[in-house]
């Protein structure tokens, strides 16, 4: 065999090891699977197939008396936004936790409301006067009224913090809750 033959044969066989070797080496595929718990309490969304290194945006919509608590892998809480994005290097299993809302706390939250939308302010005593229609015991409920001063002004300023009047109810659970 001549050597331009065999200079043939090295070339022709390199490529094709190469050839092979680049397409043998495709990106790994792991798999999202989301669940939402309570079944019934809100829908996930972006289950699927996705390739290493890729970026996944999961997203959790409660329904109608639940309200979003967190996303967790095996039992750890990994977020507690709604939508959970991060880069997929393993099969990932997240299950999207929803809390029942008490009536207590809607009842609460639609009294706050309704004050501020009809007097743009509300004082201690109205809050402690809420607390009274809800419950027997303010001390029982789930939440604490005592050592607070919250006045809302047309400024709307809660302990110097400022909020718009659509976070005010984030604000006062933040506030009143243990």
């Amino acid at each position: 065999m001549s050597l331009r033959k065999l200079a043939y044969l090295a070339i022709v066989a390199s490529l094709t090891a190469l050839i092979a070797f680049t397409t043998g080496c495709a990106p790994e595929e792991y798999e999202v699977n989301v669940q939402a718990n309570p079944e019934e309490a809100g829908e996930v969304t972006s289950e699927g197939t996705y390739e290493e290194g890729e970026e996944v945006k999961v997203e959790a919509k409660s329904k109608e008396g639940y309200e979003f608590e967190g996303w967790y892998r095996d039992e750890e809480q990994v977020s507690q936004d709604q939508e959970y994005e991060f880069e997929i290097e393993d099969n990932k299993k997240l299950v999207a936790n929803f809390i029942k809302k008490s009536h207590e706390e809607e009842y609460i939250r639609n009294r706050i409301e309704e004050e501020l939308s009809n007097n743009w302010k509300m004082i201690k005593e109205n809050l402690y006067s809420l607390m009274k229609d809800t419950v027997d015991d303010p001390k029982l409920s789930a939440f604490e009224i005592s050592n607070i001063n919250v006045k809302l002004s047309p400024n709307k300023k809660i302990g110097g913090e400022c909020f718009r009047i659509r976070s005010c109810y984030v604000c006062f659970k933040w506030i009143l809750q243990y």
